[in-house]
């Protein structure tokens, strides 16, 4: 197990993301969380420029004793061609932070950006010496090298490692560290081998990465750290994600409206991500698969992927 410096939680952690990406009403994202925050007591994920526009009042941040406060990029992203975006930049989001009473623990991501390694290591250490007026935790980022890049840079990232150091936690997106399942995994153990190299115990944060059994895959690999939207997207059944009608279905509910099966769905879903975190840190000290708690067949398939990424069982 590894910790997070300055918080000393430790990992692995797995952590539910709220973000008005989710709809094509921005507001639908408030009520979900208002609806569903009290069953979240240590650890969550929210967007700055969601509390920055109160779609998630600042407010209702102090119910998990861990935040991670996102940078608001992925929103702004998802909605550059819609007239629902608004204005957002780096400058609104550190005076946005500049607002917050530390009430709870607050990790906090760079303002991210597709550019050099060392543009974005410098930029990033630049943004969090302008917030030093609060006690938070570091997470760097790190994105593709332009905006015609898709994946990330190993060699890069080798060569700046002592860079990389200085900051608690490191950060990927999934979909940019490799086009397949078995090359994101591949990534994951290169990263941590590399960093392993350098006596540096930094945890990997996977952004947008929630689903069970691509956690329990990359956890093996080396990763640390999970967060993402599919906990309120689709329904966990056996550690496989559903979409809801399936569910509905395989449980007989499809008389359930759709707002109550989304609330019922998520708090289920809640309770297998809870769950997942124990069986993760029990395999952790036991090093038995047992304790994955997942079929043998899934498992096998699981093994022989990480097998191939690189890790030696």
């Amino acid at each position: 197990m590894r910790r997070i410096r300055k918080t000393n939680v430790e990992t692995p952690l797995i952590v539910p993301s709220f973000s008005s990406a989710i709809s094509q009403d921005p507001s639908e994202i408030g009520r979900i969380h208002n609806s569903i925050n009290e069953y979240i007591f240590d650890v969550s994920l929210i967007s700055a420029y969601d509390l920055y526009y109160n779609y998630i009042p600042v407010e209702n941040v102090s119910w998990s004793n861990l935040v991670f406060l996102d940078s608001g990029k992925y929103e702004t992203d998802s909605l550059q061609h819609s007239k629902l975006l608004k204005k957002w930049n780096r400058d609104l989001y550190l005076e946005l932070i500049k607002k917050l009473t530390p009430l709870n623990q607050f990790i906090i991501v760079n303002y991210d950006q597709k550019t050099s390694t060392e543009t974005q290591l410098n930029s990033a250490n630049v943004f969090f010496d302008k917030i030093d007026h609060i006690e938070f935790t570091k997470c760097f980022l790190y994105k593709p090298l332009s905006k015609k890049s898709y994946i990330i840079s190993i060699r890069d990232i080798q060569k700046n490692i002592d860079l990389f150091s200085d900051f608690d936690i490191i950060g990927f997106a999934d979909k940019e560290i490799g086009n397949s399942f078995l090359s994101r995994c591949e990534t994951i153990v290169k990263i941590r081998e590399i960093l392993f190299e350098s006596e540096i115990s930094t945890p990997i944060h996977i952004f947008g990465c929630l689903d069970p059994l691509t956690i329990i895959s990359y956890y093996l690999c080396g990763a640390d750290i999970f967060d993402g939207l599919a906990w309120l997207k689709y329904t966990f059944h056996n550690n496989f994600a559903l979409y809801s009608n399936n569910y509905s279905l395989i449980k007989n509910q499809w008389t359930n409206t759709y707002d109550n099966n989304t609330m019922l769905n998520s708090i289920e879903n809640l309770n297998v991500l809870n769950h997942l975190s124990k069986c993760l840190r029990h395999f952790c000290r036991t090093k038995k698969f047992e304790s994955l708690n997942i079929e043998e067949n899934i498992l096998h398939q699981i093994k022989t992927l990480t097998g191939t990424a690189g890790i030696d069982y």
